[in-house]
């Protein structure tokens, strides 16, 4: 039973972490980029920056995760709302 609880909050740790791994991936890889000017790079950047957006919810349902082992019909709405 108490592995369940650590796999339910290491799955959406896991989660932030990878969508903010996949969002600075290419930022990385936009920032070496040779033949671009700054100007370019600075609007490539920003347009990946939008990518943020899905690092957001992910680390927004992170402190709902404890309060769903309380009443999970109750708390597990507002975290099903943040995984859409």
């Amino acid at each position: 039973m108490g592995d369940d609880l650590a796999i339910e909050k290491a799955v959406p740790i896991v989660n932030a972490l990878l969508d903010f791994v996949v969002w600075l991936v290419p930022v990385t890889m936009m920032l070496n980029v040779k033949f671009l000017g700054w100007k370019q790079k600075l609007l490539q950047v920003m347009l990946l920056g939008l990518g943020l957006v899905a690092c957001i919810p992910s680390v927004l349902r992170l402190p709902n995760i404890d309060s769903m082992k309380k009443d999970i019909s109750w708390h597990g709405v507002v975290v099903s709302l943040w995984m859409e």
